[in-house]
């Protein structure tokens, strides 16, 4: 099985191209502060030079942030799903030293140590552990000794779950099916740890926040630094970490 598997219980080009992309540049108040403020965190731990892999990369919506953020990296997208790399391709990828591919087999197509950053934005929990691992490995392939893997992942020691049934119940992309590995801070250690990794920093962000933008964005963004200084269970996990040295 593809280290992208997932028992193949969802099929991901039923998610129409660019949703996710539509979903940060035109999305409810919530949504749009939900995806923007979730890619700055990650934008947070790389640097303006370098080289970035971002593997599940969908329509290219972090990547399109990052080359915002930092026009100096050099970035790689890949995916499984042709029509949301096609989206990529022909909304994103005219931008310098930006490109997409389509990927589905068990070794990224890239050297060891040959990226400085990888990232992994909602990507394990779609995946079974046995795959979820496969891609680790991967990871700490093709990244630098010195490089920083960030991943993201609801938390499910929070309030996701109750998120989730609501996303299920008014969203035309459902999650039922595609979340098959429930992370909490502790797991996600774990997890990360055998792989070969040590924790840089771990945070978990969005307790209410997102819920607020509909009446203010600077609001909101207040009540996030709030939540961070709190340290609330949140939900959504952000975690950097390193390859650990033998």
């Amino acid at each position: 099985m593809s280290y992208f598997a997932q028992k193949k219980a969802f099929n991901y080009d039923d998610i129409p191209a660019g949703y996710y992309f539509h979903v940060l540049e035109n999305g409810s108040p919530i949504r749009k502060f939900w995806h923007r403020e979730k890619f700055t965190s990650v934008i947070h731990h790389l640097a303006p030079n370098g080289k970035l892999l971002d593997v599940g990369c969908g329509p290219g919506a972090f990547l399109f942030m990052a080359k915002q953020a930092f026009p100096n990296l050099d970035c790689v997208g890949v995916d499984i799903s042709a029509p949301q790399i096609d989206f990529a391709n022909s909304q994103v990828g005219d931008t310098k030293n930006l490109t997409f591919r389509v990927e589905d087999s068990e070794h990224l197509p890239y050297e060891d140590h040959s990226f400085d950053f990888v990232t992994t934005i909602e990507v394990i929990e779609h995946l079974h552990p046995y795959d979820a691992m496969k891609i680790a490995a991967e990871v700490r392939r093709v990244l630098k000794p010195e490089g920083k893997w960030v991943v993201t992942t609801p938390n499910y020691k929070s309030l996701w779950p109750l998120i989730e049934v609501a996303l299920n119940a008014l969203s035309p992309v459902k999650y039922e099916e595609q979340h098959i590995s429930k992370f909490v801070p502790n797991s996600l250690v774990k997890f990360v740890e055998a792989a070969g990794f040590e924790v840089v920093e771990q945070r978990s962000i969005f307790f209410v926040a997102p819920f607020c933008a509909v009446i203010s964005k600077r609001f909101s963004r207040w009540l996030l630094k709030l939540e961070r200084k709190l340290r609330l269970p949140s939900s959504l996990l952000v975690m950097c970490c390193r390859p650990m040295t033998r």
